[in-house]
């Protein structure tokens, strides 16, 4: 296909796209399944995507084979997996539930040259899949985790912390035993992957899952950091009382005690952050007070009070509370993070 020829149809998936909303659904379904047979994976990605934002379940057979046919190509047929990651979403958005060519494309990995050697381009697509696979009913509870358990030791880390995503969307008593077992594992793992364990937990588990979590926090490290941000995105007060406890006694048994400085400075940030993450009224007085008290923890607590862009009244709380300090490293930090 010569170059004009694939720009002609992407512009004709433009104009069919910017028109779609008043058109007939089986008269847009009928144009877009000439652009699914085209061999170029542009076009057909660009044709994919439209199939699943107009919801065209009438066109689930043409996806299907597109998906296949780009499976068993070569990878210079799509380069990029731009193809295949657009059929994979479409796919399982309108409800194709046969497990066959999830579980093909789980398992590819696309090398495409890079500086210095190979790269695997194919992580999207695995992880596509393996969320696909969670509505393959064909499939047992018990064969769908060892499916997504193949993925546990990918090589791309997005696609590790994809995976533990999807176990614990599956859900049940297993699938909440392989995370806490994988979070209990030596940490020789990229801590935004850990992290991803934490965040499934207390997604599928709820309150009950906090203590557990909040072990973590005690080492001051990057995956105590993960499981305050996993804590502080539930919004729940056992999760603020975790966190404030890990502030208020927490520190490492190797430091001298300094009283109201005895957490890592980056911890430290990332700890009052989470606080004030969710979003409970203890935790803004909390912050506050921090402040006003000309807490060594001070600055921390005005980023994340900057951070967590809350409303105007509380930050004139703020703003009168600096003004009666007569601290000029409390009204430093103040403007560096609030000065407009």
């Amino acid at each position: 296909m010569a170059k004009a020829s694939i720009e002609e149809h992407l512009a004709a998936l433009q104009e069919l796209s910017a028109t779609a909303a008043g058109a007939d659904k089986e008269e847009v379904a009928a144009r877009l399944r000439a652009f699914l047979k085209q061999p170029n994976n542009l076009v057909v990605a660009r044709a994919a995507d439209l199939a699943r934002e107009l919801d065209l379940r009438a066109l689930l057979p043409e996806l299907i084979a597109a998906f296949q046919s780009f499976l068993d190509k070569p990878a210079k047929a799509d380069p990029q997996c731009w193809a295949k990651n657009a059929l994979s979403k479409a796919l399982h958005h309108l409800g194709h539930d046969e497990a066959k060519l999830f579980l093909q494309g789980m398992r590819l990995h696309q090398y495409e040259p890079t500086w210095g050697g190979q790269s695997d381009v194919a992580g999207t697509l695995r992880s596509n899949c393996a969320h696909a696979l969670i509505d393959c009913h064909e499939l047992t509870y018990q064969t769908l985790l060892l499916r997504l358990l193949e993925l546990i030791a990918d090589e791309d880390k997005s696609v590790r912390a994809e995976a533990l995503r999807a176990i614990a969307q599956a859900g049940g008593d297993s699938a909440g035993l392989l995370l806490r077992m994988r979070a209990l594992l030596p940490k020789d793992e990229d801590p935004s992957v850990i992290g991803q364990c934490y965040a499934g937990l207390l997604s599928l588990e709820g309150t009950a899952a906090i203590p557990f979590v909040a072990q973590f926090l005690q080492n001051q490290d990057a995956y105590s950091g993960e499981a305050a941000v996993a804590l502080g995105e539930t919004r729940t007060p056992e999760a603020f009382a975790a966190l404030l406890s890990c502030l208020q006694s927490s520190r490492p048994s190797d430091k001298p005690f300094r009283p109201d400085a005895y957490l890592e400075p980056e911890f430290a940030s990332v700890l009052l952050s989470s606080i004030a993450l969710t979003r409970q009224p203890q935790a803004i007085e909390t912050l506050l007070e921090l402040v006003a008290t000309e807490s060594s923890y001070a600055e921390p607590a005005l980023e994340a009070l900057a951070n967590a862009h809350y409303n105007a009244d509380i930050l004139e709380r703020l703003k009168t509370s600096v003004d009666k300090l007569d601290s000029p490293r409390i009204h430093r930090y103040y403007n560096k993070y609030f000065a407009r």
